[in-house]
């Protein structure tokens, strides 16, 4: 073994204190809890606006795959607009819950 002291370890002359980030004002507080929740609604209407876009497509297609089968004209399916629905919103609830709690870019604090 060596006599060298190991430099991962942790010694009795080693501090407990933590480096921390300068303090921030009230006003630095507001401003970065401005910008979460900004952040936070920019991403809940991106999660939205993308499953919309996704499961219109998705219903399109499925409308047209169902169109060309039979000769007859299709009964409007009242589950398919009401799943676009529930996952159109539960997307934008996803996105604002992930942004407030800082899981995505721009909303960390």
């Amino acid at each position: 073994m060596s006599a060298e002291p190991n430099p991962y370890s942790v010694g009795d002359t080693a501090g407990n204190e933590a480096i921390e980030d300068e303090p921030r004002s009230l006003l630095g507080h507001v401003w970065v809890f401005f910008r979460v929740v900004v952040f936070s609604i920019l991403w809940m209407f991106m999660f939205s606006f993308g499953t919309a876009l996704i499961a219109g497509v998705l219903t399109g297609t499925y409308f047209l795959i169902l169109a060309s089968q039979s000769p007859d004209p299709i009964e409007p399916h009242l589950w398919i607009g009401m799943v676009s629905v529930f996952l159109c919103e539960g997307m934008g609830l996803l996105g604002l819950m992930l942004g407030l709690l800082g899981k995505l870019p721009g909303t960390r604090r």
